[in-house]
């Protein structure tokens, strides 16, 4: 006799791990390929192709709020890493939300994001001598993408010269989350035009948005660097839920599938509210106080379709 999640003979809630590609290369295996996810083995292949480029290689990924953006992205950066030959270690994506419309002070912050991570590293590789927060701060809007670009190039030749000594060395990937202007890309593309690495935007699914940076985005970088993600329809929630089962368990996943695709086909919702109703739904049945029989014998643990419609009423309430 078990209790709780134990009953399922689960370890932990497959519903609720909180997937991080760049810390984890096996998470890429709980990206479960539904919706723009599906674009992901075509954006690893771009990648590999274009690693070794001496060209900063620039992504959008674009959806509301749940729909997976950060998780794309960090899958996306990480794959460049493992494509690129960097070790972990070595490897610094510095992430910053972009939090108004001004790209000199998002950028400006964000090299002295670099900065730190930089020296926060075990083994620490020489640094451009004017890649320190006080010369950061001494640039002046006017100029600073020009500066910034020649920052970046000292960089490349240091690492460069660094990785051909076989001495410590370091690279890194830009994480711009939640642009709303086109600015950001732009400023980003003059600063990294001559440096070898990836850029990431993560943008919100607004019309406003569509027209003012992501379709401009498109015509600069062509169709094959957008991923877009959208609610899931009732199919593509079954296909999630059962994969995500699939990966922790050899035994018959205890949900009704067919139920699964006819109750969430009314409604479509974001990946991360999925994620998270079915992780309250697996745990309601076996609460952690209370031992009992294991799944499968306890067929009283399965959720039919009259569970789940009732649950997610509930759910849906809150």
């Amino acid at each position: 006799m078990k209790s709780g999640l134990a009953r399922y003979g689960l370890s932990f809630n497959p519903y609720e791990l909180a997937l991080d590609p760049l810390e984890d290369d096996n998470h890429a295996d709980w990206l479960v390929r539904v919706d723009g996810f599906s674009e992901l083995d075509r954006i690893d292949a771009y990648i590999k192709k274009h690693a070794s480029d001496k060209r900063p290689l620039f992504f959008m990924v674009a959806g509301k709020g749940g729909s997976g953006r950060t998780s794309v992205a960090k899958f996306i950066m990480s794959r460049y890493r493992q494509h690129r030959g960097i070790d972990r270690r070595q490897f610094l994506p510095v992430i910053r939300e972009a939090e108004n419309h001004d790209e000199f002070y998002f950028f400006q912050n964000w090299l002295i994001d670099l900065y730190y991570a930089l020296d926060s590293l075990e083994i620490k590789p020489t640094l451009p001598k004017n890649l320190t927060p006080e010369e950061i701060n001494k640039a002046l809007p006017g100029t600073m993408r020009a500066s910034f670009h020649g920052l970046m190039m000292q960089f490349n030749r240091v690492m460069s010269t660094a990785t051909q000594a076989g001495q410590p060395a370091a690279w890194f990937g830009c994480f711009v989350d939640n642009v709303r202007t086109l600015a950001y890309v732009d400023a980003a593309e003059q600063i990294f035009k001559d440096t070898g690495t990836v850029c990431v935007f993560t943008a919100g699914d607004y019309k406003e948005t569509e027209d003012t940076v992501i379709k401009p985005f498109i015509a600069a970088f062509g169709e094959e660097t957008l991923i877009k993600l959208s609610d899931l329809s009732g199919g593509q929630v079954k296909e999630l839920v059962n994969r995500r089962w699939e990966l922790v368990s050899k035994e018959e996943i205890p949900f009704d599938l067919a139920g699964i695709e006819t109750t969430f086909e009314a409604r479509a919702r974001s990946i991360g509210r999925v994620l998270e109703i079915f992780s309250k739904l697996i745990a309601v049945k076996v609460p952690e106080e209370v031992e009992g029989p294991l799944w499968p014998t306890a067929a009283e643990l399965k959720h039919d379709i009259k569970d789940l419609q009732h649950y997610l009423r509930l759910f849906d309430r809150y």
